[in-house]
Formats: C-alpha cells, structure tokens, sequence
C-alpha cells in the first residue's frame, strides 16, 4: 500500500476539455427553446379557434403565469444549484417541461393553458439558470460573455426554427395535435440529454482556490515532484492543502482531503438569501442592470402574444407570413448573442447595453408607425 498508484488528474477548464459536456448542454437549450418557440407563436393564434378566447388581455394571461413561475424558478436556481448540484437541477427543469405540451392538448379551456403555462415557465427558469452557471463553470469567469451568449444564441435559435416550423405545421396538420406532439418530443429529448451531462461544481474550485468533496475512493497519490521521497502516512483528520499549486492537490485512500477556505470566503459565503437579495437591490449599479433585463422582457413578452395578434388582426397576414416574422426576431437575437457575448468580455458590457436598449425601442417605435407609413404610400 506505500506504492503510489496513479497521480490526481484535477478537472479542466475551456472548450477543448469539456466539448461533449458542451454539446449535451447545447442540445439541452435546443429541446428548450424549441418547446419555448412553439407555445409562443401558437398559442396566440390558437386562443379564439381552440379555446373561444378572443379578448388580447385574457391572452396575455399566458405570458404573466410564465414570467411569474420563471422568476422564481430563476431566483432559486442558482441557490438550489450551489447546495444540490447543477446537473440535479437542469434533469428537474427539463423534466417539469414534459407534462406542459400534454397539458395544452388536452386542455378544455384557456384557463387550464394558463396554469399549465406555469410548468413552462418553471422549466425554463431552473434548466436555463443551472446551464448557464454549467457554461461559466465550464469556460471560466473571464469568459462569462461567452457562456451568457452561448446560452442565448442555443435557446432563441431553436425558438426561431420552431415558432416557424410550428405555424408551418399548424398550417398542413392543423393546431392539435401534430405540433404540440412534436413539443412532447423535444421535452422529452432534452430530460433524457440532461441525465448525461456531468456536474461542473468541481470546476468551481479551480476558481475559488479549494477542492470540493469528491465521493470516489483511490490509492495514496502525491504530487509528481515528491513521487520519490513523500513518505505517506494515515491521518485521522484531512490535510489541508492550498489548491492554488494544482500540482500538490491530495487524495488518499478512502478518505477525502479538503481545501479549506479563508476566513474571508467563509463570511462571504455564511450571508443569508436575504442578506445577498438586499445587497443587490442597495447596489445602484445591479438596480440598473436589473431594470434593464425587466424592460428586455417586456419587450420580449409582446413579441410573444401581441406581435402574432397584431400582425393577423391588424395587417391580415396570413399564420405562414407570421412564421416568418417570428423567426426573424429570435434568429437574429441568437446569432448575434454569440458575438456580442464574446466582444462583451474584451470591450465593455455597457456599450451593449445601452445600444441594445435604444435599438429596441427605435424597433418598436417603427412597428407602431409602419402601418400608417404604408396606408400613407409614403415609402
């Protein structure tokens, strides 16, 4: 037992080490978005057809019963995720995301499609929050921008090819229950792809300067400069070792070493929920980026029930010009997500931020004239 077996392998960061990790998490936000993208483009179009439901402000029901179930969900994802894992939470968001097309086709009226929109909403919250703190684990805090691209680009692509393929659907076999059928599909694709997926807490440890308990039993392992001279004994306590020199990190058989943190993480991290909640909400510049991402999605929200509704009451378009238009939207805020993401960590998030905002709001001004400027010939 005084050989040394095999020497600690510590987990890598980046793209090159975690690539299989990455797809599974890419496929995950695929089956995320594409049941996203369906419910949004067709469930407003089938409110009054369906269900019997033509009045635009019950409608908008669907988007505050999954904005207020997301929003919880998002406000514990992460919590849940630092104490469970985040793989344990992702399988639990894509799992919820199952019963939500079921739901919708066998739903007897509007109501009922509003409370199953609650799953839907949850789903998203606790899967899409755990992957993207999987993706920063995984790429490091110095590419954070990546990671939030990364998510974004994989989600709204997929609502962009769904909410077309959707309404194209819709349009050869009918609202029910081809589409929704489909829905259960993706559902189910992306909870069995979660199971795959690996946690990534190890990973974090790489960053804060401590090892996370690992439950596997090996063989004495030192570090490979005293592979010859480290004389190995039994401790009834574990060591502590400073992380920081990878080359040194220790195991031993049967038991688990840890890294303890400093005086100044444990306070950090002995702050209650509520402790963290208010210093966010005391932080001008958190208050900004928080009002910010509201704004964001209640841009978002109209995109979702109004712009369908406007577009086939207001300019008469056929569902198939409306698939098209709901797939422009999504599509080109995926794509460049990637993009500005990664440009996000080297320049500024500010410039962005703040160029995001002013182009959406000129959008959406230019959407409320447009149709005056045609019945007008003024082009």
């Amino acid at each position: 037992e005084d050989q040394v077996k095999e020497l600690a392998v510590l987990p890598q960061q980046g793209f090159k080490a975690n690539w299989v990790q990455l797809v599974i998490l890419v496929g995950c936000l695929f089956s995320l978005g594409g049941l996203f993208g369906l419910e949004r483009t067709l469930l407003p179009l089938m409110a009054d057809p369906v269900w019997g439901e033509d009045d635009p402000l019950a409608i908008t029901t669907i988007v505050i019963s999954f904005g207020f179930a997301k929003a919880i969900a998002n406000g514990v994802a992460g919590l849940l995720s630092d104490k469970f894992g985040r793989k344990i939470i992702v399988a639990l968001g894509m799992a919820i995301g199952i019963p939500v097309p079921i739901a919708i086709l066998v739903s007897p009226n509007w109501m009922f499609v509003t409370v199953a929109n609650l799953g839907l909403g949850a789903s998203q919250g606790l899967a899409a929050s755990a992957i993207v703190l999987m993706l920063i684990d995984i790429l490091g805090q110095s590419k954070r921008g990546i990671a939030v691209g990364l998510l974004e680009c994989s989600i709204y692509v997929s609502v962009a090819i769904w909410s077309f393929l959707g309404v194209q659907l819709s349009q050869i076999f009918g609202y029910q229950p081809v589409p929704f059928s489909v829905g259960i599909v993706l559902a189910a694709f992306g909870a069995l792809l979660s199971l795959f997926a690996k946690d990534t807490l190890n990973l974090v440890s790489l960053e804060v300067g401590r090892s996370l308990p690992i439950s596997i039993e090996l063989d004495p392992i030192v570090s490979e400069e005293n592979l010859e001279d480290q004389e190995l004994t039994d401790s009834d306590s574990p060591a502590v070792v400073n992380t920081a020199t990878t080359s040194d990190y220790w195991l031993s058989k049967k038991r688990v070493w840890y890294c303890y943190p400093s005086k100044e993480q444990e306070s950090e991290e002995n702050l209650s929920y509520a402790q963290v909640i208010c210093a966010c909400f005391g932080n001008k510049q958190i208050c900004l980026c928080i009002f910010s991402g509201m704004m964001n999605n209640v841009k978002d929200g109209l995109a979702w029930v109004v712009f369908p509704l406007y577009f086939a009451d207001d300019w008469g378009v056929d569902n198939w010009v409306i698939g098209i238009l709901m797939l422009v939207y999504p599509l080109s805020w995926g794509i460049l997500q990637l993009f500005t993401g990664a440009a996000s960590d080297k320049i500024s998030r500010k410039i962005f931020l703040v160029s995001g905002m002013l182009t959406q709001g000129l959008s959406l001004l230019f959407m409320a004239v447009i149709p005056y400027i045609i019945q007008n010939d003024s082009w």
